[in-house]
């Protein structure tokens, strides 16, 4: 089972692309305690390199997003050191509709260019039309902190996952 799950993450994470999907997908609803807003009106960019100039934290909290043809990836930054997240893989197959998210909520600490996530509560989702049977919903996750290399501006966000992927999230709203 942990199998699964590490290859639904991975499938997520690689397919993390940002070009023009050629029809619009659905959008994913936001996190727990996260509304939904109004579509950027661009694409962003979701890939970009490492952070090297260190961030204004102030910058940091807010509603981030950064979509793709078939992903979504929205964290939610409190000014008192809360987060809230999901990622999502969505797409049409020939039997149905794919889903997978990932929710996170839990505590962030920012410190220079480095940003600490630490999950209090982490769940998944999937939903695979030529696999049902293996279907779950918010199934719960181990509870592993993640590190970032990040830069916030008021108009983006970089984070690079250590040993991961890089994003270029913007502002919701």
């Amino acid at each position: 089972m942990r199998r699964e799950g590490a290859t639904a993450c991975a499938l997520l994470f690689l397919l993390t692309g940002c070009d023009a999907p050629s029809e619009p997908a659905p959008r994913p609803a936001p996190p727990p305690g996260v509304t939904s807003a109004p579509e950027p009106t661009s694409g962003p960019a979701c890939t970009a390199a490492a952070s090297t100039v260190a961030p204004a934290a102030e910058h940091l909290a807010g509603d981030w997003v950064c979509t793709g043809a078939t992903t979504e990836m929205r964290f939610r930054f409190s000014a008192d050191g809360r987060y809230a997240s999901r990622e999502s893989l969505e797409y049409n197959a020939a039997t149905g509709r794919f889903v997978f998210h990932r929710d996170q909520e839990g505590a962030y600490r920012a410190t220079g260019n480095r940003l600490e996530l630490t999950p209090s509560r982490s769940t998944r989702t999937r939903r695979a039309p030529d696999d049902p049977a293996n279907d779950y919903v918010d199934k719960p996750e181990v509870l592993t902190p993640r590190l970032f290399n990040f830069q916030a501006t008021p108009t983006k966000l970089n984070l690079h996952e250590d040993g991961g992927y890089a994003l270029v999230l913007v502002p919701v709203g």
